[in-house]
Formats: structure tokens, C-alpha cells, sequence
């Protein structure tokens, strides 16, 4: 996992430049997963009845990034292009079910 891969974001560049096509979709998926993973750890324990404002506080964050960074805006569009990304009904990642999902966010929501 990169957490553990990388020294920072410019080992994880270098890496990116010296990767063939199939090293550099697998360096992607990785680091979008350590995002994915990061921001469902802050945002699992919100009440459900808060989704709607998580949602809409995602929103104007990436806004105001691609504000920020226009490149960021394409560069997006091809991460989602390139490794086939959606979000899925029933499933919390790729290896988790929902149920299970659902009984993680409990126990973190009794913690």
C-alpha cells in the first residue's frame, strides 16, 4: 500500500514516471484508494441524516480545488476514464459488502 511504498508525493511521482502503463493504473488505484480510505474513516461516523450536507461539503470542496487547479479537472476525467471508476451500490470498497459496511460505521459510531 502507499502508505508504506512512498516517502512523500514526489517518491510517488517518480515512481509514476518510470511506470509502464499497466505499473502506473495499479499506482492510481492505489493512491485514490488511500484518499477513499481516509475520507470514509472522517465521514463513516456522520449520521445518516447528515449525508446530504457530507455530500454537498464534497462538492464545494472539489469546486473550489478545481477553481484552484484547472488541470485538476482533466487530470480527474482521465483517472475516472483510465481506471474505470465508479461508485457501486452494495459495496463500501471493492472487497467489503455493505452489510459489512454498514456494521463497521456502527461499531465506529459507538467508539
Amino acid at each position: 500500500m502507499l502508505k508504506k511504498d512512498f516517502d512523500g508525493y514526489l517518491e510517488f511521482v517518480q515512481k509514476v514516471q518510470e511506470a509502464d502503463n499497466e505499473e502506473m493504473e495499479k499506482l492510481c488505484i492505489e493512491r485514490t484508494q488511500l484518499y477513499v480510505d481516509k475520507i470514509q474513516d472522517v465521514i463513516g461516523v456522520a449520521p445518516s441524516g447528515d449525508l446530504a450536507f457530507v455530500i454537498t461539503a464534497l462538492r464545494i470542496i472539489a469546486e473550489a480545488a478545481q477553481k484552484l487547479e484547472p488541470e485538476a479537472t482533466r487530470m480527474t476525467q482521465k483517472l475516472f476514464d483510465g481506471m474505470s471508476c465508479s461508485s457501486k451500490s452494495g459495496t463500501f470498497n471493492a472487497n467489503t459488502t455493505e452489510a459489512a459496511a454498514r456494521a463497521y460505521v456502527d461499531t465506529l459510531k459507538r467508539k
